[in-house]
């Protein structure tokens, strides 16, 4: 993930997903969650099915 952004779009549920220990942004189906290039890893956590793109 240190290259290129990810975009995580919801197709269904509803999560949070964490960031290297910042506050968790939540998110629910049809709602789209940007993550910057850089980070090491992220935590998805709920009932959800998400689409990860990497850009």
């Amino acid at each position: 993930m240190e290259n290129s952004f990810h975009v995580l779009m919801c197709l269904d549920g509803y999560g949070q997903v964490e960031v290297d220990g910042d506050k968790p942004v939540k998110f629910s189906k049809g709602e789209t969650v940007f993550l910057p290039a850089g980070i090491d890893r992220c935590l998805i956590i709920g009932d959800t099915t998400v689409l990860k793109i990497r850009c």
